[in-house]
């Protein structure tokens, strides 16, 4: 995949962040949770949605984000979501335009 036609969304909480020997692949698996309370739903039905519209989720802070100029790591977890650009839909302006 082609960075220029992929959209990145990272969202990160100031939470307790994930446990330093979880393996994020077994995060997104439906029912898998280190916390007392939860479904462990969460991330898997996330990685669902992402998957059925061509994306993906990752875990953690990529190091392109920590790069950032004002990046605040505010503790917590971080979920990177990428979805692809559909290019045809930002070139071709709607059949109704004028």
């Amino acid at each position: 995949d082609d960075a220029e036609d992929m959209i990145v969304l990272a969202v990160t909480d100031s939470g307790l962040g994930l446990p330093k020997d979880a393996d994020p692949a077994r995060l997104t698996e439906p029912y898998v949770t280190h916390r007392e309370r939860g479904t462990g739903l969460g991330l898997a039905i996330v990685k669902k949605i992402m998957e059925d519209h061509s994306g993906r989720v990752v875990l953690g802070t990529p190091d392109w984000l920590k790069a950032l100029a004002g990046w605040n790591d505010l503790g917590g977890a971080t979920v990177s979501l990428t979805l692809p650009l559909e290019a045809a839909d930002l070139i071709a302006p709607p059949a109704d335009a004028a």
